[in-house]
């Protein structure tokens, strides 16, 4: 992309301030680039896609939060628990500790298919906000969460 600077050095900048508004259009690039990667994000996911995109997805990373005795008492196939409280740390994490620690790699900060459940779905929530502070734009939340999940795969109700 180029900017004309011309009317710039006129104003006589010097190094530093030159240095700062080229740092400033490269900044404005990529937010351009994010928001129109973005322009019509959804960022929940229902049943069905979460269905689709356990059958087909390589790529899929799916974050449960729930705390463990909940876990224990079920999951969704191919979920990842990393409890709320946690969750922040977790994504702190360089990538070779998250991958020694929960045994997936460390989803990239744009990674499409990055999906948080917990019980009913304001935990989650809760997650994907810690999440998108840290850069994981592109979290998604799904909102029937384990409740939704195991009535509609015929599980026993579960007290958690």
């Amino acid at each position: 992309m180029y900017y004309n600077i011309a009317p710039l050095q006129k104003l006589k900048l010097t190094h530093i301030n030159f240095t700062f508004l080229k740092c400033y259009f490269l900044m404005e690039q990529q937010h351009r680039k994010l928001c129109h990667k973005l322009k019509g994000f959804k960022s929940t996911v229902s049943y069905e896609e979460l269905k689709a995109l356990l059958a087909k997805s390589k790529d899929l990373i799916l974050i449960d939060v729930r705390e463990t005795d909940e876990v224990n008492k079920g999951r969704i196939p191919r979920s990842t628990h990393i409890a709320l409280g946690t969750v922040e740390t977790a994504f702190k994490m360089s990538p070779e500790d998250f991958q020694a620690t929960y045994g997936i790699p460390k989803p990239a900060l744009d990674a499409p298919e990055l999906v948080f459940y917990c019980r009913s779905g304001k935990r989650s929530a809760e997650a994907i906000s810690k999440a998108r502070e840290l850069g994981y734009v592109t979290a998604r939340n799904y909102t029937g969460s384990y409740l939704d999940w195991s009535r509609r795969e015929g599980y026993e109700k579960t007290d958690s």
